[in-house]
């Protein structure tokens, strides 16, 4: 804004792209004199060598040619397209920014893979056959298990059934609370078991900085045996900051197929009840909670806090 208080707009930069990506010739210049490399899709451009190829950190795309150079991993399930093909050759409907975001979990051995196309949805886990191929429509689509997982969560190379996973939580670019809590009863119903977790705040924060799932090996449809707290070790020094940076505990109740009635499901089982009060006499500040599927609609999911209370059930 000048003296008299006109505003004055300054063009930084200007960029022109082709559908694929192939930068506009004639007209494009760099106002600053500064070159910025990071352009189309947001990817860096590699000129090393001169060749021009954009950086999507799993592939590089050459605009030039509108190719990969790597093969796209999902090639073999779209034979109609070239396995160097870029966004089905629809740059205006489709995008892939990072390469790999969706995931397939192994039923058998708990292990996460990224598969499919990027996108800026939240992640899915597809359904995948007894030999870890993804399952696909007849048009091509993958099948979806389940959905709505907030980015942050699941990780190339994780392994969800053995040992536990620490995530960090309610930060810049991290996931909620909820959403972990949402994501550990989607897959509770997934592999058919319980599965349990910790809530841990590391310093002086008085808010969840960090939330455990632990392996389900050795867990059962009501019995939760492992809450994941092992991974959480690298994040603390010392034993002491370990055990206080503990705050509460929590386990599912999935009941998608009518394994438990709505009475039963509502409630911390007697084996629940059993390990709470064990808990809470070692440590009286902590709390506990069941993680479910609401009744009748309701945000999902339904957090129940039975720190106190509660009649034992079956």
């Amino acid at each position: 804004m000048d003296g008299d208080g006109d505003n004055k707009n300054e063009i930084r930069e200007e960029s022109n792209y082709y559908p694929f990506g192939l930068k506009h010739k004639g007209y494009n210049n760099v106002i600053t004199g500064r070159d910025h490399k990071y352009g189309f899709g947001g990817k860096e451009l590699n000129d090393e060598l001169g060749l021009n190829w954009h950086d999507f950190g799993w592939r590089n795309y050459d605009a030039t040619t509108a190719k990969w150079m790597n093969i796209d991993n999902l090639a073999e399930k779209i034979y109609s397209f070239s396995p160097y093909n870029y966004v089905q050759n629809s740059p205006l409907l489709r995008i892939d920014p990072d390469g790999l975001t969706d995931y397939k979990i192994n039923r058998k051995t708990g292990a996460v893979e990224q598969v499919g196309d990027a996108n800026d949805d939240p992640d899915r886990v597809l359904k995948s056959n007894r030999k870890g191929k993804v399952k696909y429509k007849k048009n091509g689509n993958a099948k979806v298990a389940f959905g709505d997982i907030e980015k942050g969560i699941l990780k190339d190379g994780q392994n969800l059934k053995e040992g536990g996973t620490a995530i960090e939580v309610g930060g810049k670019g991290q996931p909620t609370e909820k959403g972990v809590e949402a994501f550990a009863l989607r897959l509770s119903g997934y592999v058919g078991t319980e599965i349990g977790g910790a809530y841990l705040s590391l310093g002086d924060s008085k808010n969840t900085t960090h939330i455990t799932i632990g392996g389900y090996t050795k867990n059962d449809f009501q019995n939760t045996k492992s809450y994941g707290l092992s991974a959480f070790r690298d994040y603390v020094s010392s034993v002491e900051e370990f055990t206080s940076s503990i705050k509460g505990f929590f386990h599912t109740h999935p009941g998608d197929g009518g394994q438990i009635s709505n009475s039963d499901r509502l409630v911390p089982s007697n084996p629940d009840v059993n390990t709470r009060d064990a808990a809470l006499k070692l440590n009286p500040s902590l709390r506990f909670f069941l993680i479910t599927r609401p009744v009748n609609g309701g945000s999902f999911p339904l957090k129940i806090d039975y720190t106190k209370g509660y009649i034992k059930r079956y």
